[in-house]
């Protein structure tokens, strides 16, 4: 069951978005986000989401932070790794509420979980590939 979408503002400050989750999910499970404008302050951890694939670099990606620790709490089926939280976000129990429930393509493209690189180290060796 869905619950009711809540605002979240960027590490800047200077954008917000608007999420939804499915339960158990709560806003808790959000620690941080970050906009285009300073996703480039993303700590290791952060899913990185690019909302038009035509785009490239840091200026079109946005940056994800959950709490594992909350996570930890809510989801009897938490995981560690990369691929648990990717899976939060691509199969919407943790999404920006603007995304559709069901399209037939998603208006967004998952890039991965930042490492210790730079985001834009990070995006430029996701183009490469």
């Amino acid at each position: 069951m869905a619950q009711e979408p809540w605002y979240v503002w960027c590490s800047c400050k200077g954008s917000s978005i608007e999420f939804r989750s499915m339960e158990p999910f709560t806003q808790d499970a959000l620690k941080a986000l970050f906009c285009p404008v300073c996703v480039t302050e993303a700590p290791e951890g952060t899913l990185l989401v690019q909302m038009s694939p035509k785009n490239q670099g840091a200026s079109s990606a946005w940056g994800i932070l959950f709490s594992v620790d909350v996570l930890k709490e809510q989801d009897p089926q938490f995981s560690e790794g990369k691929e648990y939280l990717i899976r939060l976000f691509q199969d919407g129990k943790i999404i920006f509420n603007f995304i559709p429930q069901k399209a037939e393509k998603q208006p967004f493209q998952v890039l991965g979980i930042k490492d210790s690189r730079s985001v834009d180290q990070f995006l430029s060796t996701k183009e490469s590939r």
